[in-house]
């Protein structure tokens, strides 16, 4: 059933910025408690990157609404505010990020951040044409 609400939370999410409402994912439906899991795998927002994969260390957030989070490429520890969070990497997210698809239709996730993950390593190994 917590599969289920992540998965409309994120489609809810996406719609809503697809139509310019700035909207955060916990505001949603109210499923804070759902979307937020600790050693769970989340696409943040990065201005460099578009986006990176981090898993959630602390679900316990600071006044800020900053959470503690560990970046899957580099191992650092980072303090993220949950407006940075625009969606979840399903589980087991260290499978979902070392599995890559040769085309993208058969990939588990097909959010703009996964799909930009996929298509960034295929092209670090030289390995960039996609079924898809």
């Amino acid at each position: 059933m917590e599969r289920v609400y992540r998965v409309v939370v994120w489609v809810t999410a996406k719609k809503a910025l697809r139509r310019g409402q700035k909207k955060e994912i916990s505001d949603l439906g109210g499923m804070s408690d759902l979307i937020f899991i600790k050693n769970e795998y989340y696409w943040i927002e990065d201005q460099a990157e578009q986006y990176i994969a981090a898993k959630l260390i602390n679900n316990q957030p600071t006044q800020n609404q900053d959470y503690q989070m560990e970046l899957y490429r580099t191992g650092s520890v980072v303090w993220i505010n949950k407006t940075q969070i625009v969606g979840v990497i399903p589980s087991p997210g260290e499978i979902t990020l070392k599995t890559l698809y040769e085309d993208l239709t058969d990939a588990i996730d097909i959010s703009e951040p996964s799909v930009l993950w996929n298509l960034y390593q295929r092209y670090q190994m030289h390995n960039i044409y996609s079924g898809t």
